[in-house]
């Protein structure tokens, strides 16, 4: 029964008066304890996280320190978006108890024992259920009805002058969201609307730097966009921003693995970026992708000298050059 006003009575017990901030650390360890606890007591050598807290870097991280023998990932790399886990998991349940099946395992879920759950009120009409599944489910297997269940719907095309004014927006939005962690006070604000415009239109006007956006393909709005270019004999992505409302459903994966298909196709074998060393999110975002640090480090006094870093893939399967 952990709930707010146990944490409260906890904190009234203990005699204390911790600020926010170290209460929301003590909460967050609390969290990554219970969970690697959980699993390392099963010996699980793979893990698939999901809901709002593997959005959390620190929670993810510390899971990952704390699991050093344990494969951890998030659900979207298995085409299950991590933001959807009750509908999926209310669905799974649905089908098992309508199959005769438990959805109850007392090794993952506290439960004392295996057994359907819930109850089935029929409607006006007989109800006929279907024939009971004799063993455990072994599998899931989740679709969108499309040829590629993973691949998010969105249109993928070579951007346009007309798509400067929402490239725009995509990366002042980008900027002022993912970078508010990252980046001071004086580099976030120093990027105005019109110095971004500046930007993204002499990056449309370089022919040698290929700009592609992502669209909803209904309406056609702009939901992210990727700057690539080939350096010598090595590929740079320059640019990956996908719209803060459209993050997590795998729009900017699509992007990026389109990016490195054109990269691959113009006769490169690596690929290079520069993050934000504290950007912890993208350096996931990477690194679940076959992306690693080669070592390579820069500051750039126009971003406050903000640390880099420099990651490297290979094109063909390998982790670098």
């Amino acid at each position: 029964h952990f709930h707010l006003g146990y944490v409260h009575e906890a904190v009234r017990r203990a005699g204390t008066d911790p600020s926010s901030a170290d209460l929301v650390a003590t909460l967050t360890e609390l969290t990554v304890r219970t969970v690697v606890d959980a699993i390392a007591a099963t010996g699980a050598t793979f893990l698939a996280a999901a809901g709002g807290g593997c959005r959390n870097p620190m929670m993810l991280g510390g899971i990952r320190a704390g699991l050093p023998h344990t494969q951890v990932v998030l659900t979207d790399e298995l085409g299950a978006p991590a933001d959807e886990k009750e509908a999926i998991a209310f669905a799974l349940i649905g089908w098992c108890t309508v199959h005769g099946v438990p959805a109850t395992v007392a090794s993952g879920t506290g439960a004392r024992g295996a057994r359907v759950l819930g109850s089935i009120t029929p409607g006006a009409r007989p109800l006929t259920l279907p024939a009971a599944v004799p063993g455990p489910l072994e599998a899931l297997r989740l679709s969108s009805g499309s040829a590629d269940p993973v691949r998010p719907p969105v249109e993928l095309r070579p951007a346009v002058a007309d798509d400067l004014d929402a490239i725009t927006a995509v990366f002042l939005a980008c900027w002022q969201e993912s970078y508010a962690d990252v980046l001071p006070p004086a580099a976030l604000t120093g990027m105005t609307p019109a110095s971004a415009r500046a930007l993204w239109a002499r990056a449309l006007a370089e022919p040698s730097g290929p700009v592609l956006v992502a669209c909803d393909p209904q309406d056609g709005r702009l939901l992210g966009l990727t700057r690539y270019a080939v350096e010598g004999d090595l590929g740079w992505v320059h640019s990956l921003y996908v719209a803060p409302g459209t993050q997590g459903r795998g729009i900017g994966g699509t992007l990026l693995d389109d990016a490195l298909a054109a990269l691959r196709a113009l006769g490169v074998r690596s690929a290079a970026l520069w993050v934000f060393e504290a950007n912890l999110p993208s350096l996931e975002f990477y690194r679940r992708r076959g992306w690693t640090p080669d070592g390579t480090r820069r500051t750039q006094p126009e971003l406050a000298d903000t640390p880099q870093i420099r990651l490297v893939r290979g094109l063909d399967g390998t982790a670098g050059r």
